[in-house]
């Protein structure tokens, strides 16, 4: 693996992650793209062409360096040119593997730049969320408290309709009531002036024959005042003509002495 790529990435991790111990996860994603572009920027694919040139086999160094205490310039200064056809084909080999190492680096880095952009937007989302939650929940609240208003003059309608119910209910069983009474009071009225008409007649009948024993009797009366006026007249007419036969007589006997 290149040291520079490995010491890239664990100056990556170290930064990144007291970032992460001094900020939140947005801005530890931020960050973590903001570092990988620029990682990516300062790794640009002339560098592996420089290194296909340049690389120095660490391990032959390491080689040499215990053969002999002190390095030379030209030994430090090793190029591809100067190897063995099994040394070439050994920094061939490692170099593939580089490029290997690095192209996946690469699609790791993308990947989680990918990543990155996809929790950046996963984070804008939840905040959006939460914003549209709490005006979900501040509109939930306004409705709860409009349906509880809306309740509360509902129960009052409702009251008032049961009232009014009551009142009607108790004013037709008034009515009932008086229809009842009054119609109690036209029979009875009807029954009085049934029982009234019939004594009427009953007193009217008494009265019809009262009035004509009366009259029987007041003819009874009167047949008896002329017969006895008949009778005083007669009893007068002989009383009458007894008095002037004694007159006669009297005067006659006057003449006579």
């Amino acid at each position: 693996m290149n040291p520079s790529t490995s010491s890239s990435g664990a100056h990556w991790s170290r930064h990144g992650g007291t970032r992460a111990a001094a900020t939140g996860p947005r801005d530890v994603s931020r960050a973590r793209n903001a570092q990988s572009s620029t990682s990516t920027r300062t790794t640009p694919l002339s560098q592996w062409k420089q290194l296909r040139q340049t690389v120095a086999i660490r391990q032959d160094v390491a080689e040499v360096g215990s053969s002999s205490p002190v390095l030379t310039s030209a030994q430090n200064r090793v190029r591809i040119s100067h190897l063995c056809p099994e040394d070439k084909q050994k920094v061939g080999k490692l170099i593939r593997q580089l490029m290997k190492v690095g192209g996946e680096n690469e699609q790791l880095r993308k990947q989680v730049d990918d990543v990155t952009a996809e929790l950046d937007q996963a984070l804008a989302d939840k905040d959006d969320l939460q914003i549209k939650l709490a005006q979900s929940l501040d509109m939930l609240k306004t409705y709860q408290a409009r349906m509880h208003a809306m309740q509360a003059q509902s129960d009052m309608e409702q009251a008032k309709v049961t009232a009014a119910a009551a009142d009607a209910a108790r004013l037709q069983q008034q009515a009932h009531d008086h229809a009842h009474a009054l119609q109690v009071l036209r029979l009875d009225h009807d029954d009085a002036m049934r029982k009234a008409s019939r004594q009427w007649e009953v007193d009217m009948d008494r009265l019809r024959e009262e009035i004509a024993m009366e009259r029987r009797q007041r003819l009874l009366l009167a047949e008896q005042l002329d017969a006895h006026q008949h009778q005083r007249l007669s009893e007068d007419k002989d009383q009458h003509s007894d008095i002037s036969s004694l007159l006669n007589l009297s005067s006659t006997d006057k003449v006579r002495n």
